[in-house]
């Protein structure tokens, strides 16, 4: 994720300028160490991702195949995105 920290004395930070979200990272780590995620937190995951690039309207040839694995991977936990979508529809 491209956005800089101004946070001062930080113990660790981690950037992936190419990844579409923080969410996207995120995922990416989930499957590298093979962490359990709840329904709930794939919800969340997914729909960070699914903000964060504008519904995958704004990623670029170069990392779409990585963002869609990443999504597809996220939803093997089973994310309830149609409360995800109904909960943003809501909100605005």
């Amino acid at each position: 994720h491209q956005n800089d920290t101004d946070v001062e004395n930080v113990a660790l930070f981690y950037q992936q300028s190419t990844y579409s979200s923080a969410c996207e990272i995120v995922v990416d780590l989930v499957r590298d160490y093979n962490w359990e995620v709840t329904s709930d937190a794939a919800t969340y995951l997914y729909g960070g991702m699914v903000t964060d690039t504008g519904r995958f309207q704004f990623i670029n040839e170069e990392s779409a195949a990585r963002v869609f694995m990443n999504a597809s991977f996220i939803t093997s936990f089973k994310p309830n995105i149609k409360d995800m979508y109904n909960f943003y529809i809501q909100k605005n």
